[in-house]
């Protein structure tokens, strides 16, 4: 081999054992300093890919004509911010919480509880549920859950949640105190399905008026109605209270549901009309377990949604009284779109619209941020009724 020849093969020798030892050294400082490179990029593709589908998801669907060119590289939750207050994207953990909220069932002990003072206080015991039928009472204080003490710790909530909650079948360890007593009992509890009313309270008011106070609008929310109006009736009932207030919302069907028990045959109770989503009219079948008694509907700041739909066909339709503060102004109607990861998208496809054609839907033209300080504003504004009195008068 000619020497000019060995000399450049070992010029290029030197520059390639140089740039692998850079590249080699360069990477393991900076892994040193806390980067992931592959992790980054993974998630990087990730959010990318959901993104896209998101906007292929909006251009479907979406009740009004959206630019998709000004929502692209943007983040999902500023892009969602883009259209209206109420699209919104659910991670799976929160996803997995909305709907077992609206079906009306889970897999736990079935106790509501409050933290108060670092302790976990149990406010309510679901009937029959295990919880119930392992002696578990309404005020029990928890000490301990399963080997780990909960008193007296600053346990985030969703940390306490996840130390009760758990799959049917297994079984949680609660170490309780009862109210007025020193002595802690243990109680070995099975987790099952635990089946939740949405009806909040049913009882009589007098020996003519019922009461019915209703939370949300779930899966089974118009049969669990049905079965409060026969329980009622059967008392005396021959007027209803009606109680929506806090009611924010939930399934439209089950709305329009229980709005068959009390409205007349073909009376028209809610319709619906967005970009992709042709006018659906929902109207009264007939044959409802109250269609003729006096009614009144309370409401209030945070009335939305399918209790708006509720309360806006008893108004329009001069059905009953409607009583209370202004509603919270929700007129739109969101489908869930859920991904392969347990995430989903809550998107607007389209408006509702009362009988007489109104819309309650709060102007956001102004912009995301401008729509919740309204909000807020109706929260605190001292608007007042003279709601008891005239409840006094009527019932």
């Amino acid at each position: 081999m000619k020497k000019n020849t060995r000399y450049n093969l070992l010029i290029a020798l030197t520059y390639s054992v140089t740039l692998i030892g850079g590249m080699f050294f360069g990477y393991k400082f900076l892994k040193d300093q806390g980067y992931t490179f592959q992790k980054t990029t993974y998630i990087a593709d990730n959010n990318a890919q959901k993104v896209d589908e998101i906007l292929h998801i909006i251009n479907k669907n979406y009740v009004d004509e959206v630019n998709a060119d000004s929502l692209n590289n943007l983040p999902i939750d500023s892009l969602l911010h883009k259209l209206d207050p109420h699209s919104i994207y659910l991670p799976p953990e929160k996803a997995n919480e909305f709907a077992e909220s609206l079906n009306g069932n889970f897999e736990g002990i079935g106790i509501e509880y409050y933290i108060l003072n670092d302790t976990l206080l149990v406010t309510n015991v679901i009937k029959d549920g295990p919880a119930f039928l392992a002696g578990i009472k309404q005020g029990d204080r928890i000490i301990k859950i399963d080997t780990i003490f909960v008193s007296g710790k600053a346990l985030p909530r969703e940390q306490m949640i996840g130390k009760i909650k758990g799959k049917k079948g297994t079984a949680v360890k609660l170490t309780i105190v009862h109210p007025g007593s020193s002595l802690a009992t243990v109680f070995t509890v099975k987790r099952d399905r635990v089946l939740v009313s949405s009806i909040d309270a049913s009882y009589m008011l007098n020996s003519e008026v019922g009461y019915v106070r209703i939370s949300k609008f779930g899966s089974d929310t118009d049969r669990d109605f049905v079965e409060s109006i026969k329980s009622l009736k059967s008392e005396g009932m021959k007027k209803l209270v009606l109680d929506l207030r806090d009611n924010g919302g939930g399934y439209l069907t089950a709305a329009t549901g229980l709005a068959n028990q009390i409205l007349e045959e073909n009376k028209l109770i809610v319709y619906t009309e967005g970009k992709h989503e042709p006018r659906t009219d929902y109207v009264a079948t007939g044959g409802g377990e109250f269609e003729d008694g006096k009614l009144v509907v309370l409401i209030n700041e945070n009335t939305a949604s399918a209790s708006e739909i509720l309360a806006g066909a008893v108004q329009d339709l001069n059905r009953g009284l409607i009583i209370g503060r202004r509603s919270f102004g929700k007129g739109l109607v969101q489908e869930q779109f859920p991904f392969v990861d347990g995430s989903a998208l809550n998107l607007t496809i389209a408006r509702y619209y009362t009988p007489s054609g109104r819309s309650i839907q709060k102007s956001y033209k102004d912009g995301y941020k401008a729509y919740q300080d309204e909000i807020e504003n109706r929260f605190n504004d001292g608007e007042l009724t003279a709601s008891k009195k005239l409840l006094k008068r009527i019932v």
